[in-house]
């Protein structure tokens, strides 16, 4: 450091002595990790930017009953399995388009209450993402149903889709 600058280790201007502060802090923030952690919370966001995209976009689907974002993960030229129990009853391959329709069919029959991502782990080989969400519904007036799903994703060129549609409660 130039020594017209400090006196004995003391700077000798507020304003240099603050700028060095303002600088020390933001080079802490670009080391920190982008996601911040919260001790309460057992599941954390994977760190795949693409999985964590399509994670979003799977989130706000169903919180919002929002059909494009929806769109975005369910594939095109891949088959998804879908089992559903409640409260209609479908077992069986399903394009992503035709996943789509059965979606909004229950979008139209049942609102969303709440729709939050719970836990998921990245199951290698073959890069698979296991998730499970609870989404809670009602139709018209009636007590709302907790209804927990399971996703499996898997990539394919960089892009994340639904591959298996599990409802277990």
């Amino acid at each position: 450091m130039h020594p017209a600058l400090t006196c004995g280790g003391v700077f000798k201007t507020p304003v240099f002595a603050k700028l060095l502060l303002i600088l020390g802090c933001a080079a802490v923030a670009t080391l920190a990790p982008a996601q911040k952690t919260d001790p309460h919370d057992a599941w954390q966001r994977p760190e795949d930017h693409d999985l964590r995209h399509a994670l979003a976009a799977l989130e706000r689907g169903f919180q919002h009953e929002n059909l494009s974002q929806l769109g975005r993960v369910f594939p095109r030229k891949y088959k998804v399995l879908v089992r559903w129990n409640d409260p209609v009853q479908h077992d069986g391959l399903l394009t992503g388009t035709q996943v789509i329709l059965f979606l909004r069919d229950l979008f139209l029959k049942y609102r969303t209450i709440s729709f939050k991502l719970q836990s998921g782990a990245l199951l290698p080989p073959g890069r698979m993402y296991h998730c499970m969400g609870r989404w809670s519904l009602a139709s018209g007036k009636s007590q709302a149903q907790k209804i927990e799903l399971h996703f499996s994703l898997k990539e394919d060129g960089g892009a994340w889709t639904v591959r298996e549609l599990r409802q277990t409660r």
